[in-house]
């Protein structure tokens, strides 16, 4: 019954009586409630501030994970809640942490078109290229895999993501981007000087895969930028870039 109440006291912006439970101490501040979300989950994915801080003063966790693995500051970042995330990161939310699907707060940033979550937490340290713990994706290739978000690539890059590193498979951020078709991040890192020659570990170029895939609309950007950036490529390098 504690459990139901501290959830109606949160919903409802009790506050004196969520104090008065959780000093009372008939219920812990960290109890699981719906799907495994705590007090200070369901307040910082509703951003209530007043409620989340109120919460932090009676000692609520900030590593405490659902039934998904998610933290409160994955669910601020999963909601676009950039107040709430900020609070949750003076708490001592941290950033290098994964839910059970290996992504961490920045990736759930980028799976929500966060910008300025994004931004502001590269800016307070987080690792603009942090790998997830499944195929080894960073930020920029979880957006090249999925959205295809040209802002939130430009904001990664802008940011710092190097776009040259590979993932498990040996795929670049391009080479995803190719294989998802996702033309305007194909045309924003080429402008971004991505590196068109990588392998991935099956021996193949972006270009390659692109025309195995017949991706038409692709073949024909990347055969502009390589026909204007040919005599600037190495010719140890061109083996695999040349155009038809």
């Amino acid at each position: 019954m504690s459990a139901n109440e501290l959830q109606n006291c949160v919903q409802n912006r009790n506050l004196s009586e969520l104090q008065n439970l959780i000093i009372s101490r008939k219920v812990s501040v960290d109890i699981p409630l719906d799907q495994g979300l705590t007090a200070l989950m369901i307040a910082t994915k509703r951003s209530d501030i007043e409620i989340m801080e109120l919460l932090l003063s009676l000692n609520a966790s900030v590593t405490v994970k659902d039934e998904s693995g998610k933290t409160a500051l994955m669910h601020a970042c999963i909601c676009d809640n950039l107040q709430a995330a900020k609070v949750l990161h003076r708490n001592g939310a941290p950033f290098e942490d994964f839910d059970f699907g290996g992504s961490s707060p920045l990736h759930h940033a980028v799976d929500s078109g966060s910008c300025e979550i994004i931004s502001w937490m590269i800016r307070v340290g987080a690792d603009v290229d942090i790998r997830d713990k499944n195929a080894a994706w960073t930020p920029l290739m979880r957006c090249a895999s999925l959205s295809g978000n040209k802002s939130v690539a430009k904001t990664l890059i802008f940011d710092g993501a190097n776009i040259d590193l590979r993932d498990n498979d040996g795929k670049t951020c391009l080479i995803i981007a190719v294989m998802n078709d996702h033309e305007q991040l194909v045309e924003l890192l080429l402008e971004s000087n991505v590196n068109v020659t990588i392998l991935n570990k099956s021996g193949r170029t972006a270009y390659e895969i692109a025309v195995a895939l017949k991706k038409t609309a692709i073949i024909k950007i990347l055969d502009k930028y390589i026909k204007s950036r040919k005599n600037n490529i190495p010719k140890e390098e061109t083996r695999n870039v040349s155009v038809t």
